[in-house]
């Protein structure tokens, strides 16, 4: 029971934020809204929200790609930013808020079993990967283009065979690894990790100063 989270994680509240907040985003897509949920540290650069909502109105999910953990699709997602979308109607909205529940519930898991940092991250890239991502052949974190599947079979509306729609965004417009110098071009978000200081201006103006 998710109600129960609190007090699940209530010897670490870290998690246990990491966690309130993708239930928090199920809340307002189950009221019919249109979510992006992204990390503080996901600096916007451009006007991406045409991408988004632009995207093909087949697709219920959009996700950024990572590499950790490593799963047999060929890309990890990242949980500090999805777009969730709740406006396509009652039957696909609950397509999402299944993936989400799922998400939350996987991602607790893992963090009792690995005691990691990232319980939701796990959460979204293990049961994106372990409910059969149909894409064609498998994708990468470098792919340069929004790749589209379908997540089958438990993601699919009962009797209807309509199963949820997910998009992997592109690596050049929303990168989470690589020289920055290379990347900044075509940005449309600043989300790197870390062990890409060399190439983030804020991070040289820092280590400057």
């Amino acid at each position: 029971d998710l109600r129960r989270l609190p007090e699940i994680t209530r010897d670490c509240p870290s998690q246990a934020v990491r966690m309130e907040r993708h239930l928090a985003a199920a809340a307002l897509v189950e009221a019919g809204h249109d979510v992006l949920l992204t990390d503080a540290t996901a600096v916007f650069l451009k006007d991406f929200l045409p991408r988004l909502v632009g995207a093909p109105a087949e697709l219920d999910v959009l996700l950024q790609r990572d590499d950790w953990p490593r799963t047999g699709l060929g890309t990890a997602v990242n949980a500090g930013f999805v777009f969730l979308r709740g406006s396509a109607g009652a039957g696909r909205s609950q397509l999402v808020l299944r993936l989400v529940d799922d998400a939350v519930r996987r991602g607790l898991i893992e963090f009792y079993l690995r005691w990691n940092n990232i319980p939701d991250q796990y959460g979204y890239s293990h049961e994106i990967a372990h409910t059969a991502l149909d894409v064609g052949g498998g994708t990468s974190e470098l792919a340069n283009e929004t790749t589209v599947g379908s997540l089958r079979p438990k993601r699919c509306a009962e009797g209807r065979g309509r199963c949820l729609r997910v998009g992997l965004l592109p690596h050049a417009e929303f990168p989470r690894h690589g020289d920055w110098r290379a990347l900044a071009p075509t940005a449309l978000v600043y989300h790197l990790t870390n062990n890409n200081a060399d190439g983030c201006p804020l991070a040289r103006r820092r280590a400057a100063a």
